[in-house]
């Protein structure tokens, strides 16, 4: 069993302290560059311990693992001679020009992925998928040929379809300046190259209610309402593919909201990013459905 060390002033209990012995009372230091022979714990996760450091993060094109050559100065804070910087200067543009051409893409694709994924607002879990979907086509090499800022935007899309996280196509076209007609031409490229277990099916009106009605602060039992309606008119064998989910998501918002909440068509074009046109038509295919005036 170790012995506690005591200080000599107070008698206290003597703690390390970045290498250093010191009075856990009155600061005394005993002792400096003292060596530490245990191992080294680190706290990443509450509550638990772990020798180990950061694990590895896949949306980085090296894991998080990089290399990195030295600076100006050496591990003493002193700087280094004219000769010695020149010597790392020389390095680090070698080790730049030996990375080859898959790394560079994905470090520009990734950085890509990151970038549109904070603009989007999509959790970590959907970036990581983006992330490996862009991996997974860089090492087939099926990059070559095409825009990889495309296939970056592609595979976020993709990722948001696969966990089911509502980005349209509308608002992933606003929110990265590019073109709906790629966006959906390098989506169906990737649908045909992905390796993935579980189909893609298209978003249902239940989540662009909850959106939309979370958007308006409309309540949640109009909300309920709303879904409800649509779930009958399903129920009753009438079909309601080939319409815009979104569109039946805001004709059935107006319908549940109409006796007790003011919503207007406008609210809910602003909100959808619909015209009124679109949501007045709706209306009344679903109000023809339920039998009402």
């Amino acid at each position: 069993m170790l012995e506690t060390v005591k200080c000599p002033e107070c008698q206290s209990e003597v703690v390390l302290n970045q290498g250093e012995q010191v009075c856990s009372k009155c600061g005394l230091v005993l002792s400096e560059n003292h060596l530490i022979n245990k191992p080294e714990w680190n706290f990443f996760t509450k509550d638990k311990l772990i020798h180990t450091g950061y694990s590895e993060n896949i949306n980085i094109h090296d894991k998080g693992l990089p290399t990195v050559i030295g600076g100006d100065k050496d591990i003493w804070g002193r700087s280094i001679s004219a000769e010695t910087k020149y010597s790392m200067f020389r390095i680090r543009r070698i080790q730049r020009q030996t990375i080859v051409g898959n790394e560079r893409t994905l470090g520009m694709g990734l950085g890509l992925i990151n970038l549109y994924s904070d603009k989007l607002d999509i959790p970590y879990s959907v970036r990581s998928r983006a992330s490996l979907i862009f991996r997974e086509i860089s090492d087939k090499n099926l990059i070559r040929g095409r825009s990889i800022i495309n296939i970056a935007v592609a595979s976020v899309y993709y990722a948001c379809r696969e966990e089911k996280v509502i980005r349209d196509l509308n608002t992933v076209e606003k929110s990265t300046g590019l073109k709906r007609k790629d966006i959906a031409c390098n989506y169906r490229f990737l649908l045909k190259h992905i390796t993935n277990n579980s189909p893609i099916e298209p978003f249902n009106f239940t989540k662009y209610i909850t959106m939309i009605g979370g958007q308006l602060g409309i309540s949640g039992t109009n909300q309920g309402a709303a879904i409800k309606l649509l779930n009958s008119i399903e129920s009753k064998g009438r079909q309601l593919h080939g319409k815009d989910p979104k569109g039946l998501a805001c004709a059935a918002l107006y319908i549940a909201c109409y006796d007790n909440e003011r919503i207007t068509q406008i609210d809910l074009a602003h909100a959808a990013d619909l015209t009124e046109v679109t949501i007045r038509n709706r209306t009344k295919h679903l109000k023809k459905i339920l039998g009402m005036t």
